[in-house]
């Protein structure tokens, strides 16, 4: 439960990095830039590594709206998905040996 705590604290470091990689990723650098980049990516993948090791998963998006697993923080209309079904991620939720570390904040259909 310890470990548990200092890895929930330690999930807002990984969703920051994580959004600005995916930033990055999209922007178009300059040379000097890249090699930069290059180093976040490694540390992307030693932080993915790191979670792995200790058995932390990315909750699982598709489907329908389930309270054990997701926080719903809005609802929106859409003619395309079904009531409940989940239609945007805001924050990635995450499991450690089958317990919820922390929900996925979402969107949910109406």
């Amino acid at each position: 439960m310890a470990q548990d705590r200092v890895i929930i604290d330690f999930l807002s470091i990984v969703d920051d990095l994580g959004r600005a990689f995916e930033e990055l990723k999209l922007q178009q650098l300059p040379q000097d830039v890249a090699a930069h980049f290059q180093g976040i990516s490694m540390i992307v993948k030693n932080l993915d590594a790191l979670l792995k090791k200790y058995e932390i998963e990315e909750i699982s998006h598709k489907g329908t709206f389930d309270p054990q697993f997701f926080e719903a923080v809005m609802q929106q209309e859409s003619p395309d998905h079904a009531s409940g079904e989940i239609l945007a991620i805001l924050q990635k939720g995450y499991m450690r040996k089958g317990r919820v570390l922390r929900p996925a904040k979402v969107v949910v259909a109406l």
